[in-house]
């Protein structure tokens, strides 16, 4: 008896859970359990590596940030040297 999503959910059912007593029924339930354990780690690790590249773009921002802070700071530092120099 093939196994069908037929007119009697109930039959399909009852079929699906005898089928999955016997060793072969088993062993694909468990292949599912795997497959989809798979997938959800696939999908933490995926998460995990989108959260840490929002984390060094963010850092590379601030990092810019940074440096044109540092520029302006030199640019003023040189024109008041070159004030302090000249007088």
């Amino acid at each position: 008896m093939p196994f069908s999503f037929g007119k009697c959910k109930q039959t399909s059912i009852k079929y699906l859970n005898s089928f999955l007593k016997v060793p072969l029924g088993q062993k694909f339930y468990n292949a599912i359990i795997s497959i989809n354990s798979r997938i959800d780690q696939a999908r933490k690790e995926s998460a995990e590596l989108e959260d840490w590249l929002s984390e060094i773009r963010e850092s590379e921002k601030n990092g810019e940030k940074v440096m044109k802070i540092n520029e302006q700071n030199l640019l003023r530092n040189m024109r008041l040297y070159t004030l302090i120099k000249n007088h």
